[in-house]
This record gives structure tokens, sequence and C-alpha cells, in this order.
């Protein structure tokens, strides 16, 4: 089951500019619920998505109905939206990355270094998994990646040193740092799909979406459709941030963590 690539996918990039969206769309805010955090940082805030939720017990045949409340964060000046994440969690990404970005920058330097980067694309020819041009210009791209990955490496190990110290003063540049973090690590991997990048470090850093369309009813349909994925996600796939590894039970209703407290999951 894969509706969580594919949701990612509904709010695909805009044919006019987010900008134009806006000033077409005044009331859009308080239309699709958006409210500031506690802070009342002015560019991120959270879109509250309240959807109904149901789980069949298997064993029992029980059926459990609630509202779970879903609220990822978003850039209101590019309508683009982030993971639910609360900024202590975000926090403690960046002060983990710190220690594995190195690691993880010197594989992939490795990797291409090695040539095992351009072997694998001669591999994928060979087997008719891609075509002459696409294994040659994968295997520029490869031998390229040798100077870019390191070169990249430099610059996100940087970010990440800065979001851990900027956030004794400013927490809420925490929302920023993610962002900046999650594109440049994109653009590393060339991708504009984290989903597209499985081994990336932090593809919880990266955009899930972007805020469009001119049909009210449809936008909110995608925006619960949305939530209801990343929600089944934290209940069927282990992830170290989330609960230390654990599966988020499919029988209790969902609360995204919130900075005010009416919220308790992290």
């Amino acid at each position: 089951m894969n509706i969580i690539y594919n949701q990612t996918r509904l709010f695909s990039e805009p044919k006019e500019e987010f900008s134009t969206w806006k000033k077409e769309n005044p009331n859009w805010e308080q239309e699709y619920n958006i409210h500031s955090e506690e802070d009342g940082h002015s560019d991120y805030k959270r879109i509250w998505i309240t959807f109904k939720d149901t789980y069949r017990d298997p064993e029992s045949d029980t059926v459990y109905r609630f509202e779970s409340t879903y609220t990822p964060t978003i850039n209101t000046k590019t309508g683009e939206f982030y993971l639910d994440c609360r900024k202590r969690k975000i926090f403690a990404k960046f002060a983990t990355f710190v220690f594995l970005r190195p690691l993880h920058t010197a594989a992939w330097t490795l990797y291409h270094g090695l040539g095992i980067g351009v072997a694998n694309q001669v591999i994928k020819t060979i087997r008719g998994q891609q075509s002459v041009k696409d294994g040659f210009k994968n295997s520029l791209r490869s031998l390229a990646d040798i100077i870019r990955t390191p070169a990249y490496g430099i610059a996100l190990s940087i970010i990440d040193i800065a979001a851990v110290a900027f956030a004794a003063f400013k927490p809420s540049s925490l929302y920023k740092m993610r962002e900046i973090s999650g594109k440049l690590e994109m653009s590393l991997r060339r991708v504009t799909d984290s989903f597209e990048a499985p081994w990336m470090l932090a593809p919880c850093f990266a955009p899930l979406g972007k805020l469009r369309g001119n049909d009210s009813k449809k936008i909110q349909e995608n925006l619960n459709n949305f939530a209801e994925s990343q929600v089944w996600f934290r209940r069927t796939h282990r992830a170290p941030f989330n609960d230390c590894m654990h599966l988020y039970p499919k029988n209790k209703s969902y609360h995204s963590a919130y900075e005010t407290g009416k919220n308790h999951q992290v």
C-alpha cells in the first residue's frame, strides 16, 4: 500500500505562482484552518486537518470510530508544507545529524569515488532497466558526484550545526533551517520528491507538497487524504524519531503535537 507516496504528489507544483493564488484567495488561511504557533511566527504556521478515523480489529471484529487531527507546518510565503514535527523534535534531528552527516557524506563519496555508482549504471543499462543514453548520463552524474557529494555534505553539516546553535536564541528558526536543509539535500540527489531518493539522510526535512487549486472542496479533500496517509504511515512504519521506533496504536485517535500544549502526541 503506497498511499503516502501517492498523496504527497496530490499537491504538485501549481501552474500559477503561489503569491498569485493567495491574491485570488484572500481568506485562504481562515478557509483552510491555518493558525500561528504560540510565538506568532509570521511565515511558518499550522494547517489544522481534522478527519474521521476508523479501525476494525481483525481479532474481535470491533470497529473503532474517532476523530484524528494532523497539523503539518506550512510556509505561508510559498504554500509548501512539511511534517507535523514540533520544534524540539526538529532540534533533536538536527543534533543527531551533526554526527551522522559526516558519515553519510563519506559513505556516498566512497560509493561514487570507487566507481560503484558507474558500475551500477552499467548493470542497469545491460539489464535493459534504462536506455544507453540515460545510462551514460547517469554515469557522468556519478562521476560529478565525487566532487558534489563532499561539497554539499560540508554545506549541510554547517546548516546542521547552525540550526542547533540558532535554536538556543530563536527556536522558530528551526522551521527555516529544516526547509533549507531539505531542499539542499534534494538538490544534491537531483530529485523534486524526497521519496524518489530513498537513501537521503533527512527525507523528513523535505517539503511534502504545495497548497494549490481553485476548487476549495477538492483542496480540502486532498488535505484530508494527505493527513490520513501521514497518520497511516505513523501506524505502520517505524522511525527512530517517532516514539523511539514504536508504532502508533491503530485503535487510538491521533493528534499532532502542538506547541500550545493542547495535544500531547510526540
